[in-house]
């Protein structure tokens, strides 16, 4: 693996004495705490730390895996060792491509839905979920990653170990005042501006752009413009499926159109998605 850049450090390939592979991601603590994530906001370094606290309530084959972290004073870096994603990511443009097959962007996408309901399970909603953040391994299968502003029900005493969430420490996981996300995958609820929105079905609405990037190619909606614009088409025009372009099956066009329903009550739930034609490949 070629040393890169990540958000806000940078990714080596590592090799344990038993030869087993792993990434590394090095942090420099002094740089992150300049860095600020908007007017007033955390640094960088808290997304870090939060990043690590959230992983290490998570442990499911498709979310990415914590392995160690190491805090050196000396050098004043943040070492993280994770899953090893040999693939890239689920961006198509990473692999030469536009779009993805439509059976090879079923696979991605059935595995995201379980790992999402892995966190939303866990309290944790994602809050950028987009192709980027969803890792490939050596085996070609999804692992989210990119934690770091993800949303936890926390309980009020909690000793670090495990959670056991009541419904309601689950429902106020869900009840959002705030998002950082990726601004084209935003969902129309949040780029109104509402002052409180459900998690869960931004998290879906996420997921919904996702899938649209990876078997369409584009965005449903796009401005050259200005993030201002941008929010106002999400928030007031109309989900439009292409007429020209790929062509995918009823099963997709389907779910596309539930899944990026502009009213989060009407949206498909991610109970709702397993059982949707498309991911049971019943439509395909």
């Amino acid at each position: 693996l070629t040393p890169r850049r990540c958000a806000q450090g940078l990714v080596r390939q590592l090799q344990r004495d038993d030869a087993e592979l792993f990434a590394g991601k090095i942090f420099n603590k002094a740089a992150l705490k300049r860095k600020r994530m908007g007017w007033g906001r955390r640094s960088a370094l808290d997304d870090v730390f939060k990043e690590i606290a959230v992983m290490k309530l998570v442990d499911h084959p498709n979310i990415l895996r914590l392995h160690e972290v190491l805090d050196d004073d000396e050098t004043g870096n943040i070492y993280i060792v994770l899953d090893l994603m040999e693939h890239g990511s689920c961006e198509p443009q990473e692999h030469g491509l536009e779009f993805f097959p439509e059976e090879r962007a079923r696979r991605y996408f059935n595995d995201t839905l379980l790992g999402l309901e892995e966190l939303h399970n866990q309290g944790i909603m994602h809050h950028d979920i987009k192709p980027e953040n969803l890792l490939l391994s050596a085996e070609d299968r999804v692992k989210i990653g990119d934690l770091g502003i993800a949303q936890v029900a926390v309980p009020a005493e909690w000793d670090g170990d495990g959670i056991t969430h009541t419904s309601d420490e689950l429902r106020r996981a869900e009840i959002c005042t705030s998002w950082s996300g990726t601004p084209a995958f935003l969902a129309p609820e949040v780029a109104s501006g509402s002052e409180s929105f459900d998690g869960a079905p931004v998290d879906v609405w996420a997921l919904g752009v996702s899938l649209w990037r990876m078997l369409l190619g584009g965005l449903p909606f796009f401005s050259e413009v200005s993030e201002i614009e941008l929010y106002d088409m999400i928030a007031t025009q109309p989900v439009v499926l292409p007429e020209t372009g790929p062509t995918i099956s009823a099963a997709a066009r389907e779910l596309l159109t539930q899944i990026l329903d502009k009213e989060p009550e009407k949206r498909l739930t991610l109970a709702g998605l397993r059982t949707a034609a498309f991911v049971t490949a019943d439509g395909a």
